[in-house]
């Protein structure tokens, strides 16, 4: 064979296998895109707009990745894929934030920034974003802003619920016609269902409706209008729910039950359980029987349920729930989650010695239960996540299904 011919053959063999191994990489790629961003940045609010709009693809300097072509990275604000950030704008491979005279006052702000290749890996990188206003006067006074928002909310709204639907979602936006604010840009302005803003909870701008409601309807909702200060005004409205044409509105309704027991198991007798929407309205409540058991006749979909008991029996914190605690903490005796809820008795979220100590003391008279842990009777889902601790917070256990959970009462140190 020529040389020349022997060497034109082994070009084209190396060529081919670095070629290979590049595609078997990048189908497998893990390699975050390599970017270089701007360390610090500034925007100008506008005087008519009284905002800014930005965007996260503007703040870098170069990017490139080992398996995507440049043009074909996409950038973000928050560590969100593009595909789920309702900010992201395929035009221009970005997603967007819009800056306001809250933001100047608060100015500068560190923004994160992160670019994605194809197989969805990113990296991050972070700017120090200065914002002024370009007339001074349209910001003033918003350092120190009580001014709530003003809204233009609807008095009644009517919506069908079709009769291929379990539920139908309404946003507390549907019902602002108009909004501003001194400081914050309309745009950014939230609304909500509930007195807890929806930059705490996004969950409190959502309710959702169903057959159920349609028989109870009209219904009576609050609407909350926040500014990013967490100034707000509320208004009241009325939901009118109809039914579609032919449709049985309890088609999808079933018994929903399950049972109320204590730390041994043994039913809990005339407690009183609540059913609830989202956002805390009661719809029902029914007493458990002398076995514990509650039933509802409802769609279980979006509903949570509520404990209230009382009874005339003081909880008693004594050496044998000391002793049931240390049997734990040396790994003899293992807790159930309510076991474990009942045995936080600092509520610090934690089994340890302090919680030993603490009852040790209230064992010995040396401080006053009354003083340091909640007495009442508290109720969690026998299959509750140690990780939810909102769930108990709260007070609410989700409806799942028709098998309604079993519930737990427990009263903090006593594990009797």
């Amino acid at each position: 064979m020529r040389p020349l011919l022997s060497l034109a053959i082994s070009f084209i063999y190396t060529l081919f296998a670095i070629t290979t191994s590049i595609n078997a990489q990048c189908d497998n790629d893990t390699i975050p895109p390599a970017a270089i961003a701007v360390n610090l940045s500034t925007a100008v609010i506008e005087t008519a707009s009284q905002q800014v709009e930005l965007y996260a693809i503007d703040f870098f300097i170069s990017t490139s990745d080992d398996c995507s072509p440049e043009d074909s990275l996409r950038y973000t604000f928050s560590p969100t894929s593009p595909d789920s950030d309702y900010n992201y704008k395929e035009e221009y491979r970005s997603s967007t934030m819009l800056f306001d005279c809250h933001d100047v006052s608060i100015s500068p702000l560190l923004i994160s920034l992160y670019v994605w290749d194809l197989a969805g890996n990113s990296t991050y990188s972070s700017v120090n974003l200065t914002l002024v206003a370009n007339n001074s006067m349209i910001c003033q006074g918003c350092d120190m802003d009580t001014i709530p928002p003003e809204a233009l909310i609807l008095d009644e709204i009517t919506w069908v619920i079709p009769a291929d639907a379990d539920s139908i979602e309404i946003w507390a936006s549907d019902f602002v016609w108009s909004e501003s604010d001194n400081c914050t840009a309309s745009d950014l302005i939230k609304k909500s269902f509930t007195p807890i803003s929806p930059w705490e909870n996004p969950s409190s701008s959502v309710m959702f409706f169903d057959c159920y409601d349609a028989m109870n309807s009209p219904i009576s909702v609050n609407i909350y209008v926040w500014d990013k200060e967490g100034n707000f005004i509320v208004g009241n409205a009325i939901v009118n729910l109809q039914i579609q044409s032919g449709q049985d509105c309890t088609m999808n309704f079933q018994d929903v039950g399950g049972e109320v027991i204590n730390l041994l198991e043994e039913p809990i007798e005339g407690a009183t359980i609540y059913l609830e929407r989202e956002s805390g309205e009661i719809l029902d409540s029914t007493i458990t029987d002398e076995l514990g058991n509650y039933s509802f006749f409802t769609n279980p979909n979006n509903k949570y349920l509520r404990v209230k008991y009382l009874d005339d029996n003081y909880p008693e914190v004594t050496f044998l729930d000391m002793i049931a605690v240390q049997k734990y903490l040396l790994g003899l005796n293992p807790f159930s989650v309510p076991q474990q809820l009942a045995a936080d008795v600092n509520s610090d979220g934690h089994i340890r010695v302090n919680d030993l100590k603490m009852m040790r003391k209230i064992i010995l008279g040396i401080i006053d239960p009354n003083d340091h842990i909640n007495l009442d009777w508290q109720f969690v889902n026998q299959d509750h996540d140690m990780d939810e601790i909102s769930e108990v917070e709260d007070g609410r256990i989700a409806l799942d299904g028709s098998d309604g959970p079993t519930i737990v009462g427990y009263r903090v140190g006593d594990l009797k």
